[in-house]
């Protein structure tokens, strides 16, 4: 009895015993129902399952280190595809770069989100420093010269191992070494940099988080000739005291001798202190994100313009700062006579003015439009414009004025107002569309901030045959409405 029983027991226990269907450590699965083995649980959540598949075709299900699982084409199984430059859950699959060693121009950034490769747009993103942020591809390394603080003043050097000095960097610009690359740091000029642009040719200048002292009364650059000169990144400071005014110290382009004009695109650059920042003569000049920054010099409070415009030179503005520091405030803009029929033209948009002076033109085309005007030191009067055709007169479109004193803003003159918002004027001025004594309601007026709050009668008030397509910070105009916003911001909801 007692071993028929152990019997049973044994017979039993070798009947019970059966394989799990599921399970595939074996490498097989046997149930026809789960016929594919997930061996790392990618697709189960347990590892070496076996699994039944029904899948979208070509959705993505898994990754297994630098492979892809998606699903095969008719939708029955998995098919695994290796990722040359890795997989990402995230991304859905394979990606196009880990880093911006597996970019390369046009594209060559690797976007830390998405993992696909972009245009560069800050100097980082390159391996030779500078990154052309118009074009969003690195500058290739065999045409820049290298320069620091400390660089080489002699011998061979301008290699991003053996950097020059400020001015034998730009000594060696030719037709292949067309860039100079100004590392960050403090780098002082007493004598001008003088560069003739061939026709059809660049030279560019890359000073970001570089900053140039000038020490005389002579421009840092003086830029001639019929090709483009394209500056940007770079600061400008001056010497303050004494008789040693800074004038001229920025850029001259330009001589003021030819019919052919020089070009020059100028972005992100900064001029602090002084005044002619820049001259702008025999040239074509594109300012884009530029702050003009004056302030008295010397112990008498010298000061002058910020912007100077001689003979047929033409300038556009946008995204600019034009603003007075000290109690000698600075004309943000001059045109002195000319012999040219043409005149200088000056386009003004989505810039800002604070504290200046009022403009002097005595002769030119000037046409401002969705900037913002805070606290002018004098009146608009345009009484002293010259005239001549339709040169010499001053038209602001979609703009915003703000005086905190309650002083007018602008003097019963020969300016033409066009869809403007003054706070405050009393005085009768030529106008149509606009919109007097109202508070613009500004964010924080007393601390810079000029952003719009939502009731502002500015919104919404613009020209309704205005083009202009973005703001003074790069958003989109309009945003919402079916009319622009006056002034340098438009309201973003």
């Amino acid at each position: 009895m007692r071993v028929c029983l152990m019997v049973i027991v044994t017979l039993c226990a070798i009947g019970c015993t059966r394989p799990n269907p599921l399970d595939c450590s074996d490498g097989t699965c046997t149930d026809p129902a789960f016929p594919f083995c997930d061996q790392d649980g990618s697709v189960a959540g347990h590892p070496e399952t076996c699994i039944a598949v029904t899948c979208n075709p070509g959705d993505f299900a898994a990754c297994r280190g630098d492979e892809m699982l998606r699903c095969n084409t008719t939708g029955n199984d998995y098919e695994i595809t290796q990722c040359e430059h890795g997989c990402d859950a995230a991304s859905s699959g394979c990606v196009s770069c880990l880093d911006n060693t597996q970019c390369a121009n046009p594209a060559p950034a690797c976007d830390a989100t998405t993992h696909t490769c972009r245009g560069c747009s800050t100097d980082a993103d390159c391996a030779s420093e500078v990154c052309d942020t118009s074009s969003g591809a690195c500058v290739d390394p065999s045409t820049i010269i290298y320069a620091s603080p400390d660089g080489a003043v002699a011998g061979a050097c301008g290699s991003q191992a053996t950097p020059c000095v400020f001015s034998r960097a730009f000594a060696q610009l030719d037709s292949v070494l067309t860039t100079v690359k100004l590392r960050s740091g403090d780098y002082t000029e007493e004598v001008s940099i003088v560069l003739m642009t061939p026709m059809g040719e660049t030279r560019s200048v890359d000073g970001s988080g570089a900053t140039v002292q000038a020490t005389t009364n002579e421009p840092v650059f003086v830029v001639t000739g019929p090709g483009k000169f394209h500056i940007w990144g770079l600061t400008f400071t001056y010497v303050k005291g004494g008789d040693s005014h800074s004038n001229n110290s920025g850029i001259l382009c330009g001589d003021n001798t030819s019919s052919t004009n020089t070009l020059l695109e100028a972005e992100q650059l900064t001029f602090v202190g002084g005044y002619e920042h820049v001259d702008v003569e025999s040239c074509e000049a594109m300012f884009r994100r530029v702050r003009f920054s004056g302030a008295e010099l010397g112990p008498g409070g010298y000061s002058g313009n910020l912007v100077g415009m001689v003979s047929h030179g033409i300038a556009t503005f946008d995204q600019c700062l034009f603003e007075s520091i000290g109690m000698s405030p600075s004309s943000p803009l001059e045109t002195v006579n000319s012999l040219d029929p043409v005149g200088v033209q000056v386009h003004i948009m989505n810039s800002i003015f604070r504290g200046t002076a009022d403009m002097f033109i005595t002769q030119g085309a000037i046409d401002i439009q969705f900037s913002t005007f805070v606290n002018l030191a004098s009146p608009i009067d345009c009484t002293n414009d010259s005239s001549g055709g339709d040169k010499g007169k001053r038209i602001y479109s979609n703009n915003l004025f703000v005086n905190t004193s309650g002083a007018d803003i602008a003097a019963g003159s020969a300016c033409t107002y066009h869809y403007d918002l003054m706070s405050s004027q009393h005085t009768p001025v030529v106008s149509d569309h606009m919109i007097m004594n109202v508070d613009p309601m500004l964010k924080d007026l007393a601390n810079g901030d000029y952003h719009l709050l939502p009731g502002s009668q500015a919104a919404g008030a613009a020209d309704p045959a205005a083009t202009l397509t973005t703001d003074y910070d790069g958003y989109k105009r309009t945003d919402g409405g079916p009319r622009r916003d006056l002034g340098a911001f438009e309201l973003h909801p």
